[in-house]
């Protein structure tokens, strides 16, 4: 039985104007995402991969080509003023400390998203904000502490948590644990695996990490000057890639594994 695909792309372009300067940051990039896989976009800073990550949740309006969520062209409902589609489809931003209000308590933080997609009966948001602070092994007692009061691991936790408050089939990661040392990026990735099977979500993780994507993901797309120049199965990309670039991006990458315990 073929597994259908939650996420597809064609023919995506992005142009920027800078003075007189047109600068692609993503071109004719195609890819197709299938329902409960990982797919790694690897690459150099500046590659495109962060424009893309706008692109896919609409927070940037692609210049030409189209992305479909569930066969959905996700175009034709931003033009449409139909905005349910954006709790299917979440994020986790590059840096947990710019993403998160420092003004807000980790319980007003994570009521935001029942407030903005009226998701849940009120008188449920607390036992869900507790339920959620739990799945990414966070407590209670974290319900009335400021953003600031928390280290760099427990800021991500909070951010993977307020993502998942609406309960998407998609995540969208943002070089998700590349503001973290390296024993807290272990830490990370080894919640995002156990979250994936339990709450069964789909996830496009972007990471110039490529040991990293090797250990997550399903297939790797690499991208170079906003264009994907690579991509495939995660072990056939990581033991035998074939283009140059890609080649070049893993001479230096050492094995990735989770620490014991």
């Amino acid at each position: 039985m073929t597994v259908p695909f939650l996420l597809k792309i064609e023919n995506l372009t992005k142009t920027f104007q800078v003075g007189s300067q047109i600068i692609q940051a993503v071109s004719d990039v195609s890819l197709t995402l299938h329902k409960g896989n990982i797919l790694g976009i690897g690459g150099e800073s500046g590659s495109g991969k962060s424009t893309l990550a706008k692109l896919l949740i609409a927070l940037t309006e692609p210049t030409s080509g189209a992305i479909y969520f569930d066969g959905i062209n996700l175009k034709d409902l931003v033009k449409q003023g139909d905005n349910r589609w954006r709790k299917e489809i979440q994020m986790i931003f590059q840096q947990p400390s710019s993403s998160l209000n420092p003004r807000m308590t980790i319980e007003q933080i994570l009521k935001e998203p029942f407030i903005i997609h009226r998701h849940l009966d009120q008188k449920l948001w607390l036992e869900r904000i507790v339920e959620l602070l739990e799945l990414v092994g966070l407590s209670s007692h974290y319900l009335k502490r400021m953003p600031q009061e928390l280290s760099g691991g427990q800021k991500q936790r909070i951010a993977i948590a307020r993502a998942l408050a609406v309960k998407p089939r998609l995540l969208i990661c943002d070089e998700p644990f590349s503001a973290l040392d390296v024993s807290v990026q272990a830490q990370i990735i080894d919640l995002l695996m156990r979250l994936k099977a339990d709450q069964e979500l789909t996830y496009v993780v972007i990471s110039h990490d490529l040991a990293a994507l090797h250990y997550m993901c399903d297939e790797i797309a690499i991208m170079h000057a906003g264009q994907i120049v690579e991509w495939g199965p995660s072990e056939q990309m990581y033991r035998s890639p074939t283009h140059p670039y890609t080649q070049a991006l893993l001479s230096a990458v050492l094995p990735f594994t989770l620490p014991a315990g």
